[in-house]
C-alpha cells in the first residue's frame, strides 16, 4: 500500500501589511491561491522509519524540516512509542526560497498524510491548528483551495472592513466569504437565547505575544473582545449579496469551544469551569 499527498505551491496574489505587532510580526491581508507546480510526498508501511528527499533541481539540504517536525509532534501528542514504521519520500520540485510556499505546503502534505495513514481522525481544523505551531502558512497549504488570509476568530474585525474585504473579494471574482465567529479565544456573533456569550465568551483577559514556540510565554496583559450584533451580521449578508458573494458562517464543533464552555460550563465534558483561551493551539474543552 502506497498513500501519496500532493504539496501545491502558493501563490500570494496580493499581500497588503495593516499593521506592525510586536517582535517584527504584522497584521496582513492576502488573497492566496495554489498552482499546479508541487511537491509530493509517498509513504510505504516499512520495518522501521526512513525519510528521503528526492530533487532535481539541487541538492537539497534543509537544517529545519517541516515534514520531519509534523512527524516528531504526531509522536509527542498522540503518546506514540516509537516513530512510525514507514519510508516517507518527499519529490521535491518547488525551490527553496522561491516564495512558494514548499516547506509550509509539504508540511500540510505530511499532516494530511499522518492522519490518513494513522487514522488519527482530525478534522481539517483540527489539521490547521495542529499546523499553526509548525508555521502560520501551513492552515491555508492545508486547506489547498482559493482564499483570502486575515487571521481567524481569535481577531474581530470592523463591519466597514468586512465589507472591504467583500468588495476586493468581488473584484477577484471569489463568490464565497468564509466567516470564522467562534473560536477558542472568543465568541463573535450575538446568540441573545445564552447573553454570556457576549459577556464572558467573546472577552478574553490578555493575549499571547508572539510565536507560540516562543519561551517562556508572553502576554499582553490587555483584555480583548467584541461581538458582531444580530443587526451586523444581518447588514454584511445583505451586503454581500449584492456583490454576488455568499456568506458561510462558521460556528464548530466539538472543538474549537473553549470561550463558550467558558461563559457556560455544563456545556463541556467534565462541567469544569474554565477561562477564554488567552494563547493558541489544540485545546481539550470541547463539547
Amino acid at each position: 500500500m502506497e498513500l501519496t499527498e500532493i504539496a501545491k505551491s502558493k501563490i500570494n496574489l496580493s499581500l497588503n501589511l495593516s499593521g506592525k505587532k510586536n517582535k517584527g510580526f504584522h497584521d496582513l491581508i492576502s488573497f492566496i491561491c495554489f498552482g499546479s507546480f508541487s511537491d509530493k510526498l509517498k509513504l510505504k508501511p516499512s520495518k522501521s522509519f526512513s525519510y528521503k528527499i528526492n530533487s532535481s533541481i539541487q541538492d537539497i539540504v534543509l537544517k529545519d524540516d517541516l515534514v520531519l517536525k509534523v512527524i516528531h509532534k504526531i509522536k509527542k501528542i498522540y503518546n506514540l512509542e516509537e516513530l512510525p514504521k514507514i519510508d516517507l519520500v518527499l519529490e521535491k520540485n518547488i525551490p527553496l526560497g522561491s516564495g512558494l510556499g514548499g516547506g509550509s505546503a509539504d508540511a500540510a502534505a505530511a499532516i494530511r498524510l499522518m492522519n490518513n495513514f494513522l487514522e488519527l481522525g482530525m478534522s481539517q481544523d483540527q489539521m490547521c491548528s495542529f499546523g499553526m505551531d509548525l508555521g502560520t502558512d501551513i492552515p491555508a497549504c492545508i486547506i489547498s483551495k482559493p482564499l483570502i488570509a486575515y487571521g481567524s476568530g481569535e481577531k474581530i474585525a470592523k463591519v466597514d472592513f468586512i465589507k472591504k474585504y467583500i468588495d476586493l473579494m468581488a473584484r477577484l471574482k471569489m463568490n464565497t466569504f468564509h466567516w470564522h465567529l467562534t473560536e477558542d479565544q472568543g465568541w463573535r456573533i450575538e446568540i441573545k437565547k445564552y447573553p454570556k456569550l457576549q459577556e464572558i465568551a467573546a472577552y478574553r483577559k490578555e493575549t499571547l505575544i508572539g510565536h507560540y514556540n516562543d519561551q517562556p510565554h508572553q502576554f499582553d496583559g490587555k483584555p480583548y473582545g467584541g461581538f458582531y450584533t444580530q443587526e451586523q451580521i444581518k447588514e454584511v449578508v445583505a451586503y454581500a449579496k449584492t456583490r454576488q458573494v455568499t456568506i458561510i458562517p462558521e460556528i464548530e464543533m466539538p472543538g474549537h469551544s473553549q470561550a463558550a464552555i467558558a461563559a457556560y460550563p455544563e456545556l463541556g465534558c467534565t462541567g469544569e469551569q474554565v477561562e477564554v483561551a488567552i494563547k493558541w493551539g489544540i485545546f481539550d474543552e470541547v463539547y
